[in-house]
C-alpha cells in the first residue's frame, strides 16, 4: 500500500512539476478545492474521515515532491513536521476555501513551498 501512495504521488509531483511528460495522476489531488469543500460537507462521511483521507494523499504528495526535488534538483528535504498536521490542514482548507477553482494539490504544492528545510544533520 505504501508502494502505490509513493508512486501516485510520485507521479503527481512529476504532473505538477514537468507537465510536459505524459504521466497518469490518480486520487484526491486531482479534484478541485471546490470539490474538496463539498466533500467535506456530505452527509453520508463525518467531516474529519473525509479531511483525513484526502490529508493522506497530500502526505504522499509532499514525499514525492521531496523525492523528486532532492533526487533530480538536489534541493533539500522539505521536514514535514516544521508545521504541526493539524496547521497543515488548516492551511490547505484556508487556501481551497479561497482558490476553489484551482486542483487540492495545487494547494498541498503551496502547504510543500511552506515547510522549513530538514537539516543536515536528519537527512540520513
Amino acid at each position: 500500500m505504501r508502494k502505490l501512495i509513493l508512486a501516485v504521488a510520485l507521479c503527481a509531483a512529476l504532473s505538477a512539476h514537468a507537465q510536459h511528460l505524459d504521466l497518469r495522476v490518480y486520487g484526491p489531488g486531482l479534484k478541485t478545492c471546490a470539490e474538496y469543500i463539498a466533500d467535506l460537507h456530505k452527509p453520508s462521511e463525518g467531516r474529519e474521515n473525509i479531511r483525513q483521507r484526502y490529508f493522506i494523499w497530500a502526505q504522499g504528495f509532499i514525499t514525492g515532491l521531496n523525492y523528486v526535488h532532492f533526487s533530480k534538483a538536489h534541493t533539500p528535504l522539505k521536514n514535514f513536521l516544521s508545521i504541526p498536521l493539524n496547521e497543515q490542514m488548516r492551511f490547505i482548507d484556508y487556501y481551497c476555501l479561497n482558490n476553489p477553482e484551482e486542483m487540492y494539490l495545487k494547494a498541498v504544492a503551496n502547504l510543500w513551498d511552506q515547510l522549513s528545510p530538514m537539516p543536515e544533520d536528519n537527512r540520513r
